[in-house]
């Protein structure tokens, strides 16, 4: 459900839909992707931890 909503809102960033007519830097574009490498890192990292808890709960 996260993993939708994320992906629905990065593409509306980048169709277009969320411009609001001003100019990005590169700067700011760099600062973007690092921000959300970060949150898909987090994302990873999470769902990874609930794989190993169900799997946990599987063994059970």
């Amino acid at each position: 459900m996260l993993r939708t909503v994320l992906l629905a809102a990065l593409f509306t960033l980048f169709s277009g839909c969320a411009s609001d007519g001003t100019q990005v830097s590169d700067a700011d574009i760099q600062n973007d992707n690092q921000r959300l490498k970060a949150e898909a890192a987090a994302l990873r990292n999470e769902i990874n931890q609930q794989k190993a808890e169900l799997e946990a709960l599987k063994a059970k």
